[in-house]
């Protein structure tokens, strides 16, 4: 008998030698169609893995993701696998729906407060991309493209970041927002 259960099985006793995989009354695709409900109702950042295993940059992939960070100040990193550890910040899927409506709506009010602060008339066209940093609450740092409404005859598309703190409590923090270097 193997060690480890299979999907959609349970264990019954109270130490290894009583503990025995049993059927779980839901079997095994209800169980893993409703963990996937679950995951994707809670809104996870990024599409869960299919399996839970972990992995380490290389050293070269390390060195890169280190020299992207560094030059973009955490908007650009590159293609990090989701399952990357030690990395402070990742990628944000804007495949996913979800996801990108949050983007655009960080981008948004940041793009309020700048036009407010600045008295500009920028407009939000899209986003471009953006990262998270890992652990606790996030903080995204987006880019986005914008619309000068400023200019008279056909508008200038821009480059904007945004750095945008969400919180535990629901609390949205605007850090900055300026165009792009």
């Amino acid at each position: 008998m193997s060690n480890f259960l299979e999907p959609g099985q349970t264990a019954t006793g109270t130490n290894e030698k009583e503990v025995r995989p049993t059927e779980s009354p839901l079997g095994k695709d209800s169980l893993g169609e409703e963990r996937e409900k679950k995951k994707q109702e809670e809104n996870y950042d990024l599409a869960p893995p299919q399996h839970h295993t972990w992995c380490y940059l290389t050293s070269t992939q390390l060195q890169d993701y280190n020299k992207r960070f560094e030059e973009s100040g955490g908007y650009d990193v590159g293609d990090v696998p989701y399952d990357a550890v030690n990395i402070p910040i990742k990628p944000v899927c804007l495949d996913s729906p979800k996801l990108l409506e949050r983007m655009e709506k960080y981008s948004n009010l940041a793009l309020e407060e700048h036009n407010r602060h600045d008295d500009t008339k920028y407009e939000f066209v899209k986003v471009l991309k953006a990262t998270f940093s890992t652990g606790g609450a996030r903080r995204y740092f987006i880019t986005f493209q914008v619309k000068d409404m400023a200019d008279p005859g056909s508008p200038t598309l821009n480059s904007f970041r945004a750095r945008v703190y969400d919180g535990f409590k629901s609390e949205t923090i605007v850090e900055f927002c300026a165009p792009e270097p």
